[in-house]
């Protein structure tokens, strides 16, 4: 059996993986069409001596390209995308904790706001009868604000309405529409929609 055949078939298995992943994952068509088309233009040659050479400059970007910074990316199907981030809008309606664990089972978690672009990018993408679960929340009841990642709470950084939060026992934080869109504390246990978000995926 040649070299030449044997690679053909890794070809092919890895193009059979590929569509599995993505139709199993629910990763976009662009994630699938990205991997097929670093692979499909493999040429090999033999020479007299036979050894193998691997004249393909696409094969030789699959492997560097993670060193070479990030090239094209991808959200998974029915997510949205703004800068480094995907965004899925649930209008279930789950209690912040159900939210949570929704976005979870995606590999993702509650929406964190880090910027008045991220902010205003949500709300356009947001139906204004409904109030959506965002990954705030107090746990302690004691006014320490924390984000689900962990990313600091910056003060500087919110977009609470007028004379919010307003209540110590409301512990967790929805994005609502009143006359603009803004940051209301509430009953964690409370059933709302909700955002997760999840890292873009690089290639």
């Amino acid at each position: 059996m040649s070299i030449y055949f044997i690679f053909q078939i890794i070809i092919q298995c890895h193009f059979i993986y590929l569509v599995i992943l993505t139709l199993t994952t629910g990763w976009s068509f662009c994630w699938l069409l990205i991997r097929v088309l670093m692979w499909s233009p493999l040429v090999l040659n033999f020479n007299n001596k036979h050894t193998l050479k691997i004249d393909f400059l696409m094969l030789h970007l699959y492997f560097l390209l993670p060193n070479k910074g990030k090239v094209w990316s991808c959200c998974p199907k029915n997510w949205k995308s703004f800068s480094s981030s995907c965004y899925f809008i649930s209008s279930k309606q789950r209690s912040w904790k159900e939210s949570q664990e929704n976005c979870s089972t995606m590999e993702a978690h509650l929406v964190v706001i880090n910027s008045k672009e991220e902010q205003d990018f949500l709300t356009w993408n947001l139906n204004k009868s409904h109030d959506y679960f965002v990954g705030l929340s107090d746990p302690k009841g004691q006014r320490h604000w924390q984000w689900i990642d962990q990313t600091p709470y910056n003060q500087n950084t919110t977009f609470w309405h007028p004379g919010e939060p307003n209540r110590v026992q409301e512990r967790c934080v929805v994005l609502n529409y009143r006359e603009q869109w803004g940051w209301n504390d509430i009953f964690c246990a409370h059933v709302q929609s909700s955002i997760c978000e999840m890292m873009k995926i690089y290639l």
